[in-house]
């Protein structure tokens, strides 16, 4: 980051990965040769692993392309269907259990943050840490739940689905660590210092936070549909 001139102030998930077809999608074989776009290096070579036909497609291309017929599905998380308006063409949408190595990054200029007075900086600060400890994840809530009230509400929605756990596991198995290896890759690519190490820490913190009291938003959704 100081490479870039930058403050970090917060990195955040972009959300569970749900597929949008026009056709329901419920083990990894289903999506094989099926036209479709999704974000991301990582998830893109995972997907296309797994057979789907990716299409390079930009998010706000996506409506149109659906439109026309040029893909049949998207991969992307619960604000696609919603703020895209995508769930007025895709009435099928799953969510695959594998999730999505997808993150927004949250920076101030250095610049700027350096030339802020202490107390200012302090506000920064403390604002900062109430949203990376459960402010932030009460707000994705919120919203997550508004979008699924909407798909709720919509005539064009069919329904929002899981995957059963064997077809989840069957693709994690399938997927084994090609998809880690693909992430250290790009990782090397954009100049990440020792991205093993990375990783590492990544996973070790993933792992201690396994047994959070955590409410999903999405999770939360699909129960919604399933109680109708």
């Amino acid at each position: 980051m100081e490479k870039n001139n930058l403050h970090l102030i917060s990195y955040w998930p972009s959300g569970r990965l749900l597929f949008g077809s026009k056709e329901p999608l419920e083990q990894v074989e289903d999506l094989d040769g099926l036209q479709g776009r999704a974000n991301g290096p990582v998830l893109q070579y995972t997907l296309q692993n797994a057979g789907y036909a990716m299409n390079a497609i930009t998010a706000s291309e996506t409506y149109e392309a659906v439109e026309r017929g040029v893909i049949k599905s998207v991969a992307g998380a619960i604000d696609f269907p919603v703020n895209m308006s995508l769930m007025e063409l895709l009435p099928y949408w799953s969510d695959a259990g594998i999730g999505q190595y997808a993150v927004f990054g949250m920076w101030f200029s250095k610049d700027v943050y350096d030339s802020l007075p202490t107390d200012l900086q302090a506000v920064i600060d403390e604002v900062a840490v109430e949203l990376n400890n459960g402010a932030g994840v009460e707000a994705f809530n919120q919203g997550a739940q508004s979008q699924c009230q909407q798909m709720l509400d919509a005539p064009t929605v069919e329904d929002l689905t899981a995957w059963d756990d064997s077809a989840v596991q069957a693709w994690v198995d399938d997927i084994g660590g090609a998809s880690e290896e693909k992430w250290l890759e790009v990782a090397t690519e954009f100049g990440i210092a020792d991205p093993e190490s990375y990783l590492a820490d990544y996973k070790a913190l993933y792992a201690q936070s396994a047994d959070a009291d955590y409410s999903d938003a999405t999770i939360a959704s699909i129960d919604q549909f399933a109680s109708r």
